[in-house]
C-alpha cells in the first residue's frame, strides 16, 4: 500500500497573498512578497530529481500540513515537512519548510544559495 498522494495542482502556489512569508532553515532570512516566494520555491524545484508528497492535509480554515519526500540532484535524499498558513481571504500568509536529515537539508541549501547567487548575477549583468 502507499501512502502516495495525488496532487492535482500546487498545494499553495496559485494561492499565495501578495505579503506572503516564506521561512525555513535551509535560508539565511525571510523571503517575503509573492513574486519573491514564487521565485525562490521555483529555484528550489530545480533541485529535485523527483518528488512524491505523502501527506497533504487541510487541517484547519488557516492551516494545512504537506509533507513530501524527494530525491535531489545532488544525489541526496530528503523528507520536507511544509505548514501552510491561511489568512482570512483564504490566501497564504506563510510557508514554513523543513528538511531531514541534516545531510540533504544542507546539500539543499547549498544548492539553493548558488542557484539565488546566480539568479542575482544574472540580474547585476
Amino acid at each position: 500500500m502507499s501512502n502516495t498522494v495525488e496532487v492535482k495542482r500546487h498545494p499553495f502556489l496559485e494561492d499565495l497573498a501578495d505579503d506572503v512569508v516564506l521561512v525555513s532553515g535551509i535560508i539565511p532570512e525571510k523571503i517575503k512578497g509573492k513574486d519573491a516566494v514564487i521565485a525562490t520555491i521555483r529555484l528550489g524545484g530545480e533541485i529535485y530529481a523527483s518528488q512524491t508528497v505523502t501527506y497533504l492535509n487541510r487541517l484547519s480554515e488557516d492551516r494545512t500540513l504537506m509533507e513530501y519526500d524527494a530525491a535531489l540532484v545532488t544525489g541526496h535524499e530528503v523528507h520536507a515537512v511544509v505548514v501552510i498558513n491561511w489568512n482570512s481571504d483564504n490566501k497564504v500568509s506563510k510557508l514554513n519548510i523543513s528538511f531531514a536529515p541534516l545531510d540533504g537539508a544542507l546539500a539543499f541549501a547549498t544548492r539553493l544559495g548558488e542557484l539565488i547567487a546566480d539568479k542575482k548575477q544574472n540580474k547585476a549583468d
